[in-house]
């Protein structure tokens, strides 16, 4: 039994919904980099982050790439493919590297169907994504390169909870 909740989504739930949940998982390290699921394919595993940061990125043909989405400790990553058979055309890994606690898909799609409290929760989550996403293209349109990479640093401070962020100048230049 897991004695300390990291995860907001997970300490959202009830003692029994998140120990139904707990009872599926397995801790792990996740290393800068780590792919946790690729473009086009249902994941094998679904990661309730408790420190660190994983970057959903979009693709295009030609090989360019666009962050799209990030994941800390308040969330959940795969909860986009439990909301229908459609596949992700997104790939997410490690952007700063954390811990998570690691839950084999299926099993999380079946508490997700069976579990109205769970699944609410996971669609609010989805929800806030969603929002974010809009705000992001938004913010990418309107703003330039200093105004986006503060509102990027913003979000990744929020999300990691700590105003220090182990990034390279490298990294930066990118972003």
């Amino acid at each position: 039994m897991f004695t300390v909740v990291e995860n907001l989504l997970l300490a959202s739930l009830s003692p029994e919904s998140r120990e139904l949940i707990h009872s599926q998982c397995t801790p792990v390290t996740l290393a800068l980099r780590s792919v946790l699921y690729t473009a086009g394919k249902v994941p094998a595993d679904a990661y309730f982050m408790t420190s660190g940061l994983a970057s959903i990125v979009g693709s295009t043909s030609d090989g360019e790439t666009a962050e799209v989405g990030i994941v800390g400790r308040e969330g959940l990553v795969g909860a986009t493919h439990l909301l229908g058979p459609a596949v992700a055309p997104t790939e997410c890994f490690i952007q700063l590297s954390g811990s998570a606690l690691k839950i084999p898909f299926r099993k999380l799609q079946q508490i997700f169907l069976a579990t109205e409290e769970v699944r609410m929760r996971i669609l609010e989550f989805v929800q806030e994504q969603t929002l974010s996403l809009s705000q992001l293209a938004t913010c990418n349109r309107l703003h330039n390169a200093e105004e986006r990479l503060a509102r990027w640093l913003l979000m990744v401070e929020d999300c990691i909870q700590s105003d220090k962020i182990n990034l390279t100048q490298e990294f930066l230049a990118q972003m």
